[in-house]
């Protein structure tokens, strides 16, 4: 009962947004694949993003992030045992989303 399968460590990779590199380790939901992860900065109000991670043939990831009213698009995912490589492939609309926090 001890062992907790379903976490996963999150690299996010935002360097060319903020040049910043986040690890976490989140719980994912089995039955959806989902994740929450909470994203920190400094000086930042915490980000809550919701991650629906779809696998494909080729162990290629897909993911869809949703922030408060907004949804973001374009995320890659690279899963090396039980971690999965986040890379943002644009810019998050973070100041928008914290002005609606």
């Amino acid at each position: 009962m001890g062992t907790r399968s379903n976490v996963r460590r999150l690299l996010w990779d935002n360097r060319e947004a903020t040049g910043m590199v986040l690890e976490r380790e989140t719980e994912c939901e089995d039955h959806n694949n989902s994740a929450l992860v909470s994203l920190k900065e400094e000086n930042m109000e915490v980000e809550s993003w919701k991650l629906q991670i779809q696998e494909h043939p080729g162990r290629k990831f897909l993911a869809a992030a949703r922030n408060s009213d907004n949804i973001a698009e374009g995320f890659s995912l690279q899963q090396e045992s039980n971690l999965v490589a986040v890379k943002l492939k644009m810019s998050l609309q973070s100041k928008s989303a914290k002005n609606l926090l």
